[in-house]
Formats: C-alpha cells, sequence, structure tokens
C-alpha cells in the first residue's frame, strides 16, 4: 500500500480554495501510482482538522492500532 503523508498548509495560506486544491492533486498523484490501496496516519491532536478531507478523499479509519518496530538505528546527521 502507498503511504501517504498528511498536507500542512502554513497558517497564512489556509483557506478552503487552497485546501481543496492541494487534495484534488494529492488524488490524481496517488491514483496515478497505480497502487491498489493507501494508508495515512493521522495523529489525534490533529484528526478534527484532517480527518474530513482524508474522508472526502475515500479514506476510512482502520480498525485496531498502528504499531511500529524500528529495525535498525537511523543514520547520524552529517555534521551532528
Amino acid at each position: 500500500a502507498l503511504h501517504v503523508e498528511p498536507l500542512w498548509i502554513h497558517p497564512d495560506h489556509r483557506s478552503p480554495g487552497v485546501g481543496r486544491a492541494l487534495l484534488g492533486q494529492l488524488q490524481i498523484v496517488v491514483e496515478g501510482t497505480g497502487e491498489p490501496a493507501a494508508y495515512c496516519a493521522i495523529d489525534d491532536e490533529n484528526l478534527a482538522l484532517v480527518q474530513p478531507a482524508a474522508t472526502r478523499l475515500g479514506f476510512v479509519q482502520a480498525p485496531g492500532s498502528l504499531y511500529y518496530v524500528v529495525l535498525w538505528p537511523a543514520p547520524e546527521p552529517v555534521g551532528g
């Protein structure tokens, strides 16, 4: 499945028109990949804001809870 990150719009540029245009373009890109499924993770603190847009794109809440495991440590940042 394709992992889709939620979109973040700078507060100075938030409007229904901007959001709709970005979501429309996102949908075109996602559908153009040919993947049979896509998923996104929405933080609880952003659920009220992001969930309506995700629903409009056809996303539904999956049952259960998301779990993950880190299989190898991330590399150290350059210059870190």
